[in-house]
């Protein structure tokens, strides 16, 4: 039934691509004509510009309940209300073009037009999305958003996953890595003890303006046993990686949402993902 419900969702899904992708970032250029060739996936997209000026015509009573769902599961201390609110207007407009166009799911340019034009980094309305069942990937990453659907869709859409930069080896073991972005963890995967923090951009912060760059949200992940896929194309055929770990504890403090992944042998899994072909970026889903 799950694979059947998978297969399903998967055939003919739209994913809504928000802006170009970062001009370096070739990794993330895909064949759109091969997506609607072989599974009839659609690429819907949407200007910076477009979301702009949907945004300027929110009205404060469209987005009362974003925001009161904002302060209070997240610590707010950082940022006022004007910068809530941006959040909170992002996050009404990407819903509604989910809503009017049957999206899956967004790729979206989330640096560094929209923190020079709109003033905020998206991340946690990222994750706000994901963990509502609409998948958000970073920098326009079409195929790790369709990766991210795949991995909902053959959980029922009972579990989300949080997509992932999974390059970062441990120092100290070599079969760890460290699963990790900006802050664009759904809040449902948060540890036990954490209280997700809204801050500016760890990156961006210094090099464009802290003023424009918040909107991370920043905590550690829960422990657990990971399903680790990316869904890559090499020559017009596309496939998957998939791989297992384990979420670890770890009593460090990090910028971004992040958590020590442990695999069975990281030498190998990155043998895998350089020489067939696969990205720096991945989906990570409990379970």
């Amino acid at each position: 039934a799950r694979v059947v419900n998978a297969i399903t969702g998967f055939k003919g899904m739209s994913i809504g691509l928000i802006g170009p992708r970062p001009a370096p970032f070739e990794t993330c250029a895909i064949n759109e004509v091969n997506l609607i060739e072989k599974f009839r996936i659609k690429i819907i997209p949407y200007s910076l510009l477009k979301v702009k000026a949907d945004m300027e015509n929110v009205r404060e009573s469209d987005i009362k309940e974003i925001t009161g769902e904002i302060e209070k599961f997240y610590d707010c201390g950082l940022v006022d209300s004007k910068t809530i609110n941006k959040f909170a207007k992002l996050e009404y407009v990407l819903r509604k073009y989910a809503a009017e166009e049957n999206l899956s799911g967004f790729g979206i340019q989330c640096w560094t037009a929209i923190q020079e034009e709109i003033g905020l980094s998206p991340c946690i309305t990222m994750g706000r999305l994901t963990d509502s069942g609409i998948m958000c990937a970073c920098e326009v990453d079409i195929y790790g958003a369709i990766t991210m659907v795949i991995q909902h869709l053959l959980t029922t859409g009972q579990d989300v996953p949080h997509f992932v930069d999974w390059t970062i080896q441990n120092q100290e073991n070599e079969n760890v890595f460290l699963a990790w972005h900006c802050g664009n963890a759904p809040i449902s995967l948060r540890c036990s003890t954490c209280r997700p923090r809204i801050d500016t951009h760890s990156v961006l912060g210094w090099q464009i303006g802290y003023d424009k760059s918040y909107g991370t949200a920043e905590f550690q992940l829960k422990e657990g046993t990971l399903t680790i896929n990316r869904l890559g194309e090499v020559d017009g055929k596309f496939r998957m990686l998939s791989t297992t770990g384990e979420a670890i504890p770890d009593s460090r403090v990090l910028r971004g949402s992040w958590k020590w992944v442990k695999v069975k042998d990281l030498k190998k899994l990155y043998r895998v993902v350089i020489e067939e072909g696969f990205v720096h970026h991945a989906s990570i889903i409990f379970g």
